[in-house]
């Protein structure tokens, strides 16, 4: 769709806020333009990309947009070496780091990392369940065992469309 379709669309719906996500959406031609239009009509926007150096730079999206970071765990298959660590340096208190975490391993690593100094301290942290390979109860177990200052959350379309992978 042409970005003035999406905005049109996103205008007959009424919607405030868009969240822009999918696969990487900054590998999508045009995606801060996108941003940039829907900035422009109004919309609050957040972002969720993935934080890896194969995406496309963190700080080259519009001013305004909230960025969601998926800061990706060893239970992902990439490296800690692939991370865009510079781009995370520019986050800022409104915008958020993910981990999204497989295993107990993930969850150890991710919590490591929440005092590295690689990670803005003001930027609020979230910890989420692989759908499917970790229970949200047990992540919740070991976020309040370790009092940790992070926000719990779970892939919401997993729950309300568990049949459907794509389109929610």
């Amino acid at each position: 769709m042409a970005i003035e379709a999406v905005v049109a669309r996103v205008r007959e719906l009424g919607s405030r806020l868009v969240l822009v996500t999918g696969g990487e959406p900054t590998l999508q031609d045009d995606c801060s333009g996108l941003i940039a239009a829907l900035i422009a009509d109004g919309r609050e926007v957040d972002i969720e990309v993935s934080g890896t150096l194969g995406g496309g730079a963190l700080d080259d999206l519009p001013k305004g947009a909230r960025r969601i970071v998926d800061v990706k765990t060893p239970g992902s298959g990439i490296s800690e070496d692939q991370i865009d660590w510079a781009g995370i340096a520019t986050l800022g208190p409104r915008d958020e780091i993910k981990f999204v975490c497989s295993d107990l391993a993930d969850y150890v690593w991710s919590r490591s990392l929440l005092d590295d100094s690689r990670l803005p301290a003001a930027v609020p942290k979230s910890f989420s369940p692989v759908h499917g390979r970790l229970a949200p109860a047990d992540l919740a177990d070991w976020i309040v065992a370790d009092a940790l200052d992070v926000r719990l959350q779970v892939q919401l379309h997993r729950v309300l469309w568990p049949e459907q992978d794509q389109g929610v």
